[in-house]
Order: C-alpha cells, then sequence, then structure tokens
C-alpha cells in the first residue's frame, strides 16, 4: 500500500470518527447507521437526518481557540453522555 494511500484511509478514518461523534452530540436526529462517506469528489460524509432526507456534509479543518474550547467542552459532554468517567 502506497504511502498516499494509507494517508486518505487514515483522513477517511478520522473524518468518520468526527463526525460519529458531532453526530452524538449535535442534537440533530441523524440516523447512525446511515452515515457513510462516499468516494472522490463526493462530499465527505453523507447521512439520513430524521424529517430531512439525505443530507451531505463537508469536513474542513478550522484552527480557531474558541472552536478548540468548544471541541473539548463537545467532547467532555460526549464522555458524561456515555459515561465513561472522563468528563468533570
Amino acid at each position: 500500500m502506497s504511502r498516499k494511500t494509507l494517508t486518505a484511509l487514515m483522513k477517511k478514518k478520522h473524518e468518520i470518527g468526527v463526525f460519529r461523534r458531532f453526530a452524538k452530540v449535535s442534537g440533530l436526529p441523524i440516523i447512525p447507521e446511515s452515515i457513510e462517506q462516499p468516494p472522490e469528489p463526493e462530499p465527505d460524509i453523507l447521512c439520513e437526518i430524521i424529517g430531512e432526507g439525505r443530507v451531505a456534509f463537508e469536513l474542513t479543518r478550522i484552527d480557531d481557540e474558541a472552536f478548540r474550547r468548544m471541541w473539548v467542552q463537545m467532547q467532555e459532554r460526549e464522555a458524561i453522555q456515555s459515561g465513561d468517567g472522563k468528563g468533570p
């Protein structure tokens, strides 16, 4: 497997993980089983939202301090909701 292919696979794995965490804490009625990653050049994520149908998401990286704080809080809420004891 080439380095480029391995990097692309790692990116896709990261994206799906980030989106699944987002889906859990977003409050959107996303059907978890519907989350998928179509091949390029399609959007990064396709899923079904109850009452909306199929929705596409394009992920991007934001390097902003306020966003980082919000992201940490979102992960803490997820930890509390899942009961893994990592929350505050």
